[in-house]
C-alpha cells in the first residue's frame, strides 16, 4: 500500500453545497472511498501499488467575490494524459475534476 494525499483549499468561505470526492479502482463501479467535505481539507488515502484509480471531485465554491478552490494531489503516482491538471484552481460557481492515475509500485532490490 502507498499513501497519496488529497489537499483541497477553499478561499472565501465554505462550499455552498459541499465537496464530494469518490475514488474507484479502475474497472469497478463501487467507490473505494466516498466522502463529503464543506471546506478545506487534507486527507491521506492508502491505495494498492501498481493499480489504476479514478478520482472524481465535485464541488461548489463560496459566494464570496474571492472564491477559489485549489486541488492538489501528492504521492507516488503517474497521471494519465486525460486527467485534469494537478494542481488545479477553480474560481467559478461549481466544478468537476477528474483524475486517472496509477500508483507506482516500489521496485525491489535484487
Amino acid at each position: 500500500m502507498k499513501t497519496i494525499t488529497l489537499n483541497l483549499t477553499v478561499t472565501g468561505g465554505t462550499s455552498i453545497l459541499g465537496i464530494i470526492y469518490k475514488i474507484f479502482q479502475k474497472g469497478t463501479a463501487t467507490p473505494l472511498i466516498e466522502k463529503t467535505e464543506s471546506g478545506s481539507f487534507s486527507n491521506k488515502i492508502e491505495l494498492k501499488e501498481g493499480k489504476e484509480y479514478d478520482l472524481y471531485i465535485v464541488g461548489s465554491n463560496p459566494l464570496a467575490a474571492n472564491r477559489n478552490t485549489k486541488v492538489k494531489i501528492d504521492g507516488d503516482i503517474e497521471f494519465s494524459n486525460i486527467s485534469d491538471t494537478n494542481p488545479a484552481n477553480r474560481k467559478g460557481n461549481a466544478y468537476l475534476l477528474t483524475y486517472h492515475f496509477k500508483v507506482i509500485a516500489t521496485k525491489t532490490k535484487q
